[in-house]
């Protein structure tokens, strides 16, 4: 049996008409009724008492009309989930940062793959300060980077200007690392005097805004440049050969900090917030699947932070 049969019967009744339900469904009134016609045949008994007036349902044709709703609406549940769920057939794309893909976006791959299996998903890394042009060039779906307090409103007005949808994940605080070997290593917190003794290693002078934000502030020595490479400077501070400035949960992921080779230590009376950010294109993601990730994203995240 077609369901659409069962529709046409249900607006007849609904109706009481055969020709109002005939120009609400946008058909010839003798292609209802021929309809109507086969679908009495075809269940076996009359379903409707026709007169000039128009049409009332019998007692058979009353309990049709009952049954037709629930598996009208059954049906209609069934497309809505089958729907719902193509929209986790696709590719999804993430562009963050090296340590952010190591860490909360691997769980949260793991996370979805389980609930989702028919997601593809993809890790791209990029530089913090490339992330938002990388973003808007090329196709990503979702974009996770952080801000400086000073960069606060250069990325609003990117955001803005874009009409991306904008999402607070959590705050952080940037730590200096230094090697377990190296004789600070041992104090609770650094001086500011404590820094003038070391170099810092960053990516670059004119790109790494959280090292040159400290960097301007306490260090006297010149930097030691590793453009693109934060194994290069991980392995320099492991060295004790410099110092970096890293994001305290980020680091805290790292293999290097959990096999002891590396300290994170605060600065004491100064801190650096660091806000961490997603942003997506409204028009890319239906707002089931942006609803989905942004959830298990953020319980990513809490996990992460309780593990710190």
């Amino acid at each position: 049996m077609r369901t659409e049969l069962l529709k046409y019967f249900v607006k007849v009744v609904q109706y009481g008409s055969i020709n109002q339900a005939a120009r609400e469904l946008f058909m010839a009134q003798s292609s209802l009724s021929e309809a109507i016609l086969s679908l009495e045949k075809e269940i076996g008994c009359q379903l409707l008492q026709r007169s000039k007036k128009g049409v009332i349902p019998t007692t058979a044709g009353s309990q049709v009309y009952q049954d037709a709703l629930q598996v009208i609406s059954l049906i209609d549940n069934w497309r809505e989930f089958s729907v719902a769920n193509s929209e986790y057939q696709r590719d999804l794309n993430f562009l963050a940062t090296p340590s952010f893909c190591s860490t909360i976006l691997k769980d949260l791959m793991l996370d979805l793959q389980e609930g989702y299996p028919q997601l593809k998903i993809f890790l791209h890394e990029e530089k913090q300060q490339n992330i938002l042009k990388v973003f808007k060039k090329d196709p990503h779906n979702i974009a996770i980077n952080f801000y400086l307090p000073h960069q606060a409103e250069a990325v609003k007005t990117i955001i803005d200007s874009n009409h991306w949808t904008f999402i607070s994940l959590f705050e952080d605080y940037a730590q200096v690392v230094l090697s377990s070997k190296n004789p600070l290593a041992g104090k609770e917190y650094l001086l500011k005097n404590d820094l003038q003794t070391l170099s810092l290693a960053q990516y670059s002078d004119s790109h790494d805004q959280l090292s040159s934000l400290y960097f301007r502030k306490f260090f006297k020595k010149e930097p030691i440049f590793f453009l693109g490479s934060k194994m290069n400077i991980l392995q320099m501070i492991i060295n004790d050969q410099a110092a970096g400035i890293f994001s305290r949960m980020m680091m805290k992921e790292e293999p290097y900090y959990k096999m002891g080779l590396l300290k994170l230590l605060p600065i004491k009376d100064y801190s650096v917030l660091i806000r961490y950010y997603c942003v997506y294109n409204a028009q890319e993601l239906s707002p089931r699947l942006a609803e989905t990730i942004i959830e298990k994203l953020k319980q990513a995240v809490v996990k992460r932070q309780k593990e710190c």
